[in-house]
């Protein structure tokens, strides 16, 4: 069983950043904290060439969710290389496409120093990714073609997210995390097209400067309460000195409540055992039920990764002030990375 540690008395939650910071400052200070919009101006023409060719990592990530499927697309930049990726998992029938392409030193891959505003695209050997900012949400544009082709004209409405800087070694991280994006569009994978209005969207936009090797836990899960309430949530561990503040959250038809830190427990020697997420105030009680360990093997040497992400349905109670909240199936995913990159 692996844990990130024990429950405890509720701790202490730092206060929220209220105003903009450059983020290295011109001083190279890096200010830490968490705040409910990016207020940190990214400054990457700072970095010193050898940081920005191997260390500095940066990522525009969307997962969508419905009952029954999965949707992940990327468009990413490590410095020696660039990827995007799109896959699609069918849980009923267990079924998956991925869509990779890469580009040597990043070339073709530019990524804003914003996530509340700059456009992505990617285009390489016919494939084409689009993340546009339009008003009150983000559209999101795919055509892949070939044998298992994937194409895709969504619609991301805007909602409550949270952003945090933490120090990590001699660099840092930095992200912004939104999820229960509602979802209009459609999506056709496989010769197969799927209506995705309804579905619920969640936003994983990373910049920083990362240690060559690397862990973190990451959970996530989006869709209506028993109620009709949308809910979200955002829970992680292991991404740096978290002290300043957290990206752990919960959102309820838009209202974010700012959780402590949160402890992981699960089995790496049977990773679809169910996993466990409590915090350490007593507010959250979850456990998710894996239904499919979407498992990207180990790829071993100096650069290399290790993900295994359950995609499956939470079940538990979170408690805001005096409300109970009951979690029952809400579509989700937990997940472990190592990374040497």
């Amino acid at each position: 069983m692996v844990g990130s540690g024990a429950a405890v008395a509720a701790p202490h939650r730092p206060a929220e950043l209220a105003h903009d910071v450059e983020l290295p400052t011109a001083t190279g200070e890096i200010v830490a904290g968490w705040a409910r919009a990016p207020r940190w101006r990214y400054r990457v023409d700072r970095l010193a060439p050898f940081t920005r060719a191997l260390r500095h990592k940066a990522w525009d990530f969307y997962g969508i969710t419905t009952a029954d499927l999965y949707v992940a697309v990327a468009v990413a930049n490590v410095g020696y290389l660039g990827t995007a990726f799109v896959q699609v998992v069918d849980l009923a029938a267990g079924a998956r496409i991925d869509r990779v392409a890469v580009t040597p030193f990043g070339r073709g891959v530019a990524l804003p120093a914003s996530s509340a505003r700059g456009d992505v695209a990617f285009a390489q050997r016919g494939a084409r990714i689009a993340f546009t900012h339009v008003p009150g949400g983000r559209a999101i544009s795919i055509d892949w073609p070939g044998r298992r082709a994937i194409r895709a004209e969504l619609a991301l409405d805007d909602r409550a997210g949270i952003a945090v800087v933490f120090p990590n070694g001699r660099g840092y991280y930095y992200n912004h995390k939104v999820p229960a994006m509602p979802v209009r569009g459609w999506l056709r994978a496989g010769g197969t097209r799927r209506d995705l209005d309804g579905a619920f969207a969640t936003l994983d936009w990373g910049r920083g400067v990362w240690p060559h090797a690397t862990f973190w836990q990451w959970a996530t899960a989006s869709g209506r309460l028993a109620d009709g309430r949308v809910i979200g949530l955002n829970l992680g561990a292991g991404f740096g000195d978290t002290r300043a503040g957290s990206e752990n959250m919960v959102t309820i038809d838009g209202a974010l409540h700012p959780l402590g830190p949160i402890d992981f427990a699960y089995q790496p020697q049977a990773w679809r055992a169910p996993w466990r997420l409590r915090d350490r105030a007593g507010q959250v009680d979850l456990v998710l039920e894996p239904r499919l360990d979407n498992d990207a093997g180990r790829v071993v040497g100096p650069i290399g990764a290790e993900l295994h992400q359950l995609i499956g349905r939470y079940r538990g109670a979170i408690t805001l002030g005096g409300e109970r909240v009951i979690i029952d199936g809400l579509p989700g995913w937990a997940e472990q990375l190592r990374a040497w990159w």
